[in-house]
């Protein structure tokens, strides 16, 4: 069953692209892009942010040509998206 959750991708689009490509500047708009597709049964808390140039970049030329191509560890940047939004909500429910 797939887990969805809209408040988690709203996270996702509010952080910046994983890339550190300085070749060219990232798009501003940032898309949370799922690390397992949903087709496959991926869920939202499997996604990674990704301005909209490297997310078109990524559905062209493949997940691991990407990856190769940029330095990205998916299920790293798949981990530190979640982790960043424990720590936010622990913030905002640290007084219950």
């Amino acid at each position: 069953m797939r887990k969805k959750n809209k408040s988690y991708l709203n996270h996702i689009k509010g952080l910046s692209c994983i890339c550190k490509d300085t070749s060219y500047r990232c798009d501003q708009t940032i898309h949370s892009h799922h690390v397992k597709t949903i087709g496959s049964g991926g869920s939202d808390y499997q996604t990674v942010p990704l301005c909209a140039l490297h997310h078109s970049e990524v559905h062209n030329i493949g997940r691991e040509t990407f990856a190769q191509k940029h330095a990205i560890d998916w299920e790293r940047a798949q981990m530190e998206s979640l982790v960043g939004y424990i720590e936010m909500l622990e913030t905002l429910y640290s007084d219950y």
